[in-house]
This record gives C-alpha cells, structure tokens and sequence, in this order.
C-alpha cells in the first residue's frame, strides 16, 4: 500500500534460485510502469543462498533504480521441508506467504506478487480497496477455482465468491500480528489442500478478504494486447510462460523487458532455453527424427503418450512398445503395441526412445543416460495443451493450424 505521507510501498516475492531472472523482469516491469515519486522495498524471500549471477541481477536494478531497494531474506532450509505441494510445477516457496507478517515487522502493508508476473501499468492504487477497513487480505477473485463449489465448501469455506488467487495479495501486516493469523495459517498446513498456501489463506482470512479490480491480476490465457491490464499473471502450466512459450501473445512484452538485462549469461541462456523449448514442441522435426530410426520406443503409457503413438503410426512410424515403470500398466496393449517393463531396453543401435513425461522428466532422462542412451537417442516429447492455443498470438495461429491437420490426420498439402 501506498503510505500517502511516506510514499512507500512494500513488495515480497518468494522464489527459488531457479526463478529469480523472471522476478528480476517483474521488478523492473514494476518500476518501469511506476509513480517515481513512490519508493519501492523489495524484499525477496528465497529458499537458498542466491548465486553470484542472480545477486548480479538485482545488483543491475538497484544502480539503475534510484527509487527502489532489494533487499534478500534467507529463508532456513528446514520450514515447510516435511509439506507436500500439489501441483508439479509449484515450489516449497508459494508456502512463505503465510510468514510474510512475522518476518517484516517494520511493515504494517505490503503487496505479494508471484514471480511470473509482468506489471503493465502504476500499482499505486492497488491498496486503495484496504483504506479503512479491516481486511486481512486483498485479491482478486479466482474465477476458475469458484467455478468448483464443491470444493471450496469441501474445505470449509461456507462461500465462493470472495474466493481469490494469491499470486497478488494487499496483505495487511498488521492485522495479521495482531489476530494471531500466522499461527492459524500454520495450523492448516498438514491438510494438503490441492491449491496449497492460497486455499488456506482463503479459509482462514474467510470474511476478512477484499477484493481488487480484475485489472490487478489478469490471467495471461484471458490477455489481449489491448486488454486494461495493469498486471499480467502467468498462471499454469509450462506452455503459458513466456520464457517457455515464444508463441504465446505475451512474449514480446515480457522479453522486451528482460532484455533490460540481456548483457547476462542467465539471459542467454534463457533465451537458448526457450528455443529448446519450442523445437521440442516442433512436431515435424520429432516425425523426421523417428522416421530416421529402425526402433521406436515411447517412455510412459499415459493419454499424451498414445495421442503420440497413434500420430507416429499415422505417418506409417512403428513404435516398438510403450515403456512404463508401473507394473499395473505393463502387458496392457494399445493398438498392438504393448506395455513393457524398462528390461526391454537392451538393444540401442538405431534406436530412440521419447519421454513423454511432463513431471518427472529430468529423472527419467537420467535413467536413461544411466542406462546408456545418449542425449541423442532420448527425444523429447510436450505436448501442445489447450493453454499453449489459449496463449497464442495470432500471427501464429495459421501455421498451428496446418501443423495440427498434419499431426491429427496426415494432411500437409494445403496451401
């Protein structure tokens, strides 16, 4: 909130080390949007000791900022070490939000904004809703997760309309100390509520929770570039981000910012990242790869993975069998093509293999390399999920297009 004497306001974010470049480009997206006759404290909340690039970053935003502050806050390795989150890709950070009031005691206000954020226009208003009253928290409403009733009300919340996303929060500081509601939040933690810190703060703050104009939090699958977004939030899955996703409509604005930084390592190689990223969602060159191999195998029997298979076979590509670690799915067959254990996978030469799993990839690239495979012979399969068309600008949609006829019904003759 904006202290209209002190022209102060007070910004947490909680990352990890592996998130702090798109932070660093939601503070800069912030500032560069900002009244500059406001100071800005910014307090990070990380999980580990930054390392020496990532303190470059935010050594690059205090020269520049004259009005601003960064100030990093080590958060111990053991809280919320024994919590489960649901959702896999979410970390153990989203948890410090319930900390937040006893770790800034000089702060009676601040705002909490997710790191997958990019700030379109001033924040200044954005606590105007707390003026006077003895709100606890300040959101804006969740419209997806009200639309499931049942599961609000399943636990405890008595109704849905006040519901709101915690990726930005107006959080009364004060209120918070003085009613104790740091140790009500803690209290809840062993429920493992599917949408984790967000559903206890939505219970426990219930009857004492605000609600800020759509504008302050715009979920990116809704965003049009002429939309009166004053923040944009890249809730979701993968394939929204636009440091993942250079199709999506978002990512030119969000690197245009980045670029702020482009004379650092973290950001060519986020720039690289995404390429990879893309080329592994370029169908055509999976195709290409599949047809040069005598053997094709699919790692992981799920509803992605025969959605490929029955592409692969489409193009008249044999797939060996599918190789899941689940013994309940193995001897199942789909089509002809049965579901084996990973023993199958002696014989390599000319062979590839495609991880199809989304979760747990980097563990099942390292069984395979441990196995033998090369880099070379693990190919990568994501799947385009309805928010990668959701997102996608539309210079690109043609182009989706013809690459879906090709991909669902081996048309590629249009022109």
């Amino acid at each position: 909130m904006v202290n209209k004497r002190a022209a102060h306001m007070a910004v947490v974010y909680a990352v990890d080390d592996n998130y702090v470049l798109a932070m660093a480009v939601s503070i800069v997206s912030l500032l560069e949007n900002s009244n500059r006759d406001i100071d800005y404290v910014f307090y990070i909340l990380v999980d580990s000791v930054l390392t020496e690039e990532n303190q470059k970053l935010l050594g690059m935003i205090r020269e520049h900022y004259e009005n601003c502050k960064v100030q990093v806050i080590d958060m111990p390795e053991s809280i919320f070490a024994d919590v489960e989150i649901k959702g896999g890709y979410i970390t153990k950070s989203t948890m410090y939000r319930l900390l937040i009031a006893g770790m800034l005691t000089d702060e009676q206000i601040c705002v909490y904004l997710d790191a997958d954020t990019l700030i379109c226009g001033d924040l200044a208003g954005i606590a105007d809703v707390a003026d006077g009253k003895d709100f606890v928290i300040c959101g804006v409403r969740d419209t997806e997760v009200q639309k499931n009733a049942a599961y609000i009300k399943g636990i405890g919340i008595p109704k849905t309309d006040t519901y709101v996303n915690a990726g930005v929060l107006v959080m009364n500081l004060d209120q918070i100390r003085k009613n104790n509601f740091t140790e009500v939040f803690l209290k809840n933690i062993g429920n493992n509520y599917y949408f984790n810190d967000q559903d206890i703060l939505n219970k426990c703050c219930f009857g004492r929770i605000g609600i800020l104009d759509a504008e302050y939090n715009f979920f990116s699958v809704n965003w049009q570039k002429d939309s009166a977004a004053r923040l944009v939030h890249f809730a979701g899955v993968p394939d929204v981000k636009p440091w993942n996703n250079l199709r999506c409509r978002s990512a030119q604005a969000w690197w245009d910012t980045a670029s702020f930084f482009k004379e650092t390592e973290i950001y060519n190689r986020a720039a690289s990242a995404a390429e990879v990223y893309m080329r592994n969602k370029d169908w055509h060159d999976l195709f290409v790869r599949c047809m040069d191999s005598e053997k094709v195998y699919i790692w992981g029997y799920t509803l992605d993975s025969r959605r490929l298979c029955d592409a692969l076979m489409l193009k008249g590509i044999r797939v060996e069998c599918f190789i899941d670690n689940d013994q309940k799915k193995q001897g199942e067959v789909f089509g002809r093509v049965a579901v084996c254990g990973s023993n199958v996978l002696k014989e390599k030469k000319e062979s590839v293999i495609i991880n199809t799993v989304q979760w747990r990839r980097n563990e099942v690239n390292q069984t395979l390399y441990d196995m033998g495979w090369t880099v070379q012979e693990v190919l990568q399969y994501y799947p385009k999920t309805k928010e990668y068309y959701r997102v996608l600008d539309e210079k690109y949609v043609k182009d989706e297009f013809y690459e879906f006829l090709d991909w669902q019904y081996d048309i590629n003759n249009i022109t």
